[in-house]
């Protein structure tokens, strides 16, 4: 009976891999490698911000965190011909992602300066919100699409 059980439990674990790319619904957005490879760097970029974000925050360097969040987190527009390259290739949904994290990158490098200054528990909840409608952006985009 334990060989079967053990039997079974291996099986299971082998399929495990194969049932979650059955399961992946999420919609493939063509794009020609260059472009794609331009869209992976920007977004592995992204974390990088937030975790580099996060760890200015914890040290209270909030200008630095604020001034990385609006340089690197899409406060401020990339460079014109990677974003038109992007704009061709992006179905509407990744549009409208883009244009909510731009929308949540100002509201938390505003969050950010705003605690810088006040320094306080409801500043500090004010970040907390902001990072989260960032976060939010990045994963209900990729909950719906994906390159590959």
């Amino acid at each position: 009976m334990r060989k079967i059980v053990l039997t079974l439990c291996v099986g299971l674990l082998a399929a495990l891999p194969l049932a979650g790319r059955a399961q992946d619904v999420r919609e493939v957005v063509p794009m020609p490698p260059e472009v794609q490879r331009d869209m992976l760097i920007a977004m592995r970029d992204h974390v990088i911000v937030l975790d580099t974000v996060f760890s200015h925050m914890a040290t209270e360097r909030y200008r630095e965190a604020a001034a990385l969040v609006e340089e690197r987190l899409r406060a401020a527009p990339f460079d014109p011909a990677k974003e038109a390259a992007f704009a061709a290739y992006a179905n509407a949904d990744m549009k409208e992602a883009d244009a909510a994290l731009r929308h949540a990158a100002k509201g938390l490098a505003a969050a950010i300066r705003k605690l810088d200054a006040a320094r306080d528990y409801a500043a500090a909840k004010g970040v907390s919100a902001a990072t989260s409608n960032v976060t939010t952006t990045c994963v209900s985009c990729h909950a719906r699409n994906r390159l590959r």
